[in-house]
């Protein structure tokens, strides 16, 4: 079985099950919840994506602000064998309508806007209105806890999407999860489109491990860099065989690129290379991963 960011969660689940996996805002105070509580929350997530004909090779888009929801829907459209695509929070009808049309999205999860100030035309679910007539391809949208005011006959809420997964048994989701191949999508992150309409880069498995591999080499070499007052025979040892590493993944990244996609309603051709401008980093997450 391929090495995936699901069999990942479902192994730490196992390993730590106990131990602190997401902190989210909850009034003044912070609500933590183990590795076991956040693997649970996500097959529940998959399980009604599956419920609703969620297929392998699916996409599911998330217009929102960072909270609970987007990080289980991300992780979730993976385990039940497809792909997440974020969608910034403020982004316009018309950029909501291009991405989720262009990564031929069958759900649409539709979350909030803090900076919005009670501002409907700034809220993700308003904007979604003026243009969910043109995305046919998505068959639910789904809002999220705390987000209405807003009615479509593909539109349904939190609770109502949740209680579609009690009739999918676990064992669903573990096949999907193991038939899950470094080659796969598991994610389309499309750029800010500043010379054109956005373009989706695709990311699999391997470009997440590639992605994990680097941020640890990096930490190596921060941790290598300030020891060189200490010992500095040993460190310069250290930092020689980390430099020799990154070099090594930097070719491997190279060697990864591939076309982005630019073709409307295409998925033949992408990039599979570790590209990390992920437009829902620039703000102050609601959830923290620890």
């Amino acid at each position: 079985m391929a090495s995936t960011t699901p069999s990942r969660l479902l192994e730490n689940a196992m390993k730590y099950a106990d131990q602190p996996a997401l902190s989210t805002p909850s009034g003044d105070d912070w609500l933590t919840e183990t590795w076991s509580e956040v693997a649970e929350f996500v097959m529940d997530i998959a399980k009604s994506l599956v419920a609703l004909g969620f297929e392998p090779g699916d996409k599911l888009s998330i217009y929102s602000y960072n909270r609970r929801e987007w990080y289980g829907g991300y992780l979730a459209a993976q385990m039940a064998g497809g792909a997440g695509v974020g969608i910034y929070h403020t982004s316009s009808a018309e950029e909501v309508e291009w991405v989720a049309g262009n990564s031929e999205s069958k759900v649409l999860f539709v979350g909030d806007n803090p900076m919005a100030a009670g501002d409907k035309s700034k809220m993700p679910q308003h904007r979604l209105m003026q243009v969910i007539d043109g995305l046919p391809a998505v068959e639910h949208f789904v809002l999220l806890p705390g987000v209405g005011g807003v009615e479509h006959e593909r539109m349904i809420t939190w609770d109502a999407f949740m209680g579609h997964g009690s009739g999918v048994e676990t064992a669903t989701l573990h096949e999907r999860v193991g038939a899950l191949t470094d080659a796969d999508t598991s994610a389309l992150i499309y750029t800010s489109g500043t010379t054109g309409n956005p373009k989706g880069v695709e990311l699999t498995p391997a470009g997440h491990a590639l992605l994990h591999h680097a941020r640890n080499l990096l930490d190596n070499l921060q941790q290598v860099e300030s020891r060189l007052e200490q010992s500095s025979a040993r460190a310069d040892e250290q930092l020689n065989y980390y430099v020799e590493q990154a070099r090594e993944v930097i070719e491997l990244s190279m060697a990864s690129q591939k076309e982005v996609i630019d073709a409307p309603g295409t998925l033949n051709s992408a990039s599979r290379g570790a590209n990390s401008n992920d437009a829902h980093s620039e703000e102050r997450p609601t959830s923290e991963v620890n």
